[in-house]
């Protein structure tokens, strides 16, 4: 059973997997979003933070990611 954590780096490591560089920085970027949008203080900075093209941008990568992490199991 995996750890509970929000942190995907750690669950990685863990699985015995090292994210190459880009994939690694993903999901590093992509656990600092995961907190400011789970629990939302302010959903306008929030809207004008995360904009359709950055969030088409982390679609992509995690697109790009999750096809990494199929070829290492």
């Amino acid at each position: 059973m995996p750890p509970k954590t929000h942190n995907l780096v750690y669950l990685a490591l863990q699985a015995g997997v090292q994210p190459e560089a880009e994939v690694g920085a993903f999901l590093v970027r992509l656990g600092e979003a995961s907190v400011p949008t789970r629990y939302p203080d302010s959903i306008d900075r929030l809207q004008k933070e995360y904009t359709h093209e950055v969030a088409a941008g982390i679609v992509t990568q995690g697109k790009a990611a999750l096809q990494w992490i199929k070829t290492q199991l």
